[in-house]
């Protein structure tokens, strides 16, 4: 018995080492089939997870006469090579129904842009607005958004959500959630902020919906040279070496298949030393708040009280209830200040970089603490690169795929990090192409950037308990 069992183990030994590339390819093959059916195990229990915890806020009894929560969804079905419908209808549509709110779902038809801009201009009774796709989704709706409601009646009337249902470019929903670390991971999948498990980032993100997480955001308007509207996007803009190489990449070492965008870099470094770009930028100081920009309070509904509390249930949907002026305490009267500096360009001041971003405030490590309330752009400059710190960073943005962070990717020696109130590029010849919001390429054109008066409010899972 034990003699045949080793004469079996022998003859399987030696056809392994006869067919050596076709052992190899089977164990490449099963690695990855084993890897893939553990992900989907723990993808599994992470909906399960999720599917309870929603169909808590479900059973809980909702207080008479109030309506059930109502959310519209609009949906890009060409996202991640079309696996956003199906991601939503596995994932996000039964934690919805679980939590008893009723979504609308809108899908994106034909030209994105002109189906966007119709689907938006539908939207005027405010509420909730989710945006279910990627980076250039997100920036899309929104800009389709605030042209065609105006600034202060989106910060007034609109929540604004995203789902993260993009390939890789989720910048966005990166800094407006975060995946706890408290989550048990019994399969040792990585589910950090950094690169998280799509399925667990997007029930992260459809719990702040469910839990009402939402909290005041800065906006960045785009005013281009040329255009008749400005855009608007959450994260900023990018330019310089890691922008364009990867397009190289795809055009010069498209045989080295998906090791091109790192070969790019490889070989680009190896024959010169990294190329600079040039630059006219204008920027104007920092204002903490006066007359020019901030202007009077708002009187809003959320400064008043509710003093209808002792009407009978049944009157209340017949009379309604009356409103007091609540005191308002610590509220800044800005309209009697005056800052003369406020909104002055200084003269323009030629810069070469090779590497040039423009961030929000939402960039920041600090900006999802309830102390930090400062409101300014960011302008990262790195002006100087070797080699090594080019095939390095560019290495880096190709694994997260984002390059607007400075604290997501290795900071190099020579960067810098200065605050304005807004900025206005003038690119010189050389510098042909622009990214905004991890996404293009757009026409390297002259751009004033600036950060909206009224913040917006999204949905983010950085608080821990509901804001009103």
């Amino acid at each position: 018995m034990v003699l045949n069992q080793s004469n079996r183990l022998s003859r399987l030994w030696n056809t392994l080492k006869t067919h050596k590339k076709k052992s190899l390819f089977a164990l490449g093959v099963g690695a990855f089939a084993l890897y893939k059916l553990r992900e989907s195990m723990y993808e599994s229990r992470c909906r399960e997870r999720y599917f309870v915890e929603a169909s808590r806020y479900g059973m809980s009894p909702l207080e008479p006469l109030e309506p059930t929560k109502k959310i519209t969804v609009i949906l890009n079905p060409g996202a991640n090579f079309g696996k956003a419908l199906p991601a939503y209808r596995d994932t996000v549509e039964p934690m919805l129904n679980l939590a008893g709110i009723d979504a609308k779902l809108v899908k994106i038809k034909g030209d994105r842009e002109e189906s966007i801009e119709q689907i938006v201009g539908e939207c005027t009774a405010g509420g909730s607005v989710i945006i279910a796709g990627g980076d250039a989704t997100v920036w899309e709706t929104l800009t389709a958004l605030i042209r065609s409601q105006g600034e202060e009646k989106v910060a007034d009337n609109y929540i604004i959500g995203v789902l993260p249902m993009g390939r890789s470019n989720n910048s966005v929903a990166r800094r407006l959630f975060k995946i706890p670390a408290t989550n048990t991971n019994k399969f040792k999948i990585a589910t950090t902020t950094d690169r998280p498990n799509k399925v667990e980032f997007l029930c992260e993100a459809t719990m702040s919906i469910i839990k009402e997480l939402r909290k005041p955001v800065d906006v960045l308007r785009f005013n281009v040279e040329g255009a008749d509207r400005g855009a608007y996007a959450m994260v900023g803009l990018h330019c310089g070496l890691t922008r364009d190489l990867p397009a190289v990449g795809k055009e010069s070492y498209w045989y080295f298949g998906p090791l091109r965008f790192r070969a790019a870099y490889v070989f680009e470094a190896l024959k010169q030393l990294p190329k600079q770009y040039e630059i006219m930028m204008e920027t104007a100081p920092v204002c903490d708040g006066c007359s020019k920009c901030r202007g009077k309070p708002k009187d809003t509904d959320s400064d008043k009280i509710n003093t209808g509390d002792n009407i009978p249930i049944w009157r209340r949907g017949i009379f309604k209830p009356k409103f007091i002026k609540k005191p308002i305490e610590n509220i800044i009267d800005y309209s009697k200040i005056d800052n003369p500096l406020c909104g002055e360009w200084s003269e323009p001041q030629r810069m070469k970089f090779c590497e040039l971003a423009v961030t929000s405030p939402l960039c920041r490590d600090s900006y999802h603490n309830r102390d930090d309330v400062t409101t300014r752009i960011d302008v990262v400059v790195s002006e100087t690169m070797s080699r090594w710190e080019l095939i390095k960073v560019g290495w880096s943005r190709i694994r997260r795929s984002d390059a607007l962070n400075v604290y997501d990717r290795p900071v190099l020696a020579d960067t810098r990090c200065h605050s304005y109130g807004k900025v206005r590029l003038i690119p010189q010849p050389g510098l042909n192409w622009f990214n905004i919001d991890n996404e293009g390429p757009f026409d390297a054109r002259t751009v004033e950037i600036k950060l909206l008066n009224t913040r917006i409010r999204f949905y983010t899972n950085y608080l821990e308990q509901k804001v009103h």
